[in-house]
């Protein structure tokens, strides 16, 4: 929830609630970046090719769905 909300302190005194933190997750973070259909690793190296049926156009931008 920290992600969403910033002050979970003061939300917790608000309900008289106890706050737990923990750094756990269950998914690994990775980031990644996508030039026109090459998907590419935070050091910018390649890991996949997007295939384009699966990119929905939406206004001025396009939105991929990928298929792990």
């Amino acid at each position: 929830m920290s992600a969403t909300l910033p002050n979970l302190d003061l939300l917790a005194r608000w309900l008289h609630a106890d706050l737990y933190r923990t750094d756990f997750r269950p998914v690994p973070l990775a980031e990644c970046v996508k030039i026109g259909n090459q998907v590419f690793d935070s050091e910018m190296k390649p890991l996949r090719e997007v295939d384009v049926k699966y990119a929905v156009k939406v206004k001025s931008c396009v939105l991929v769905t990928s298929l792990l």
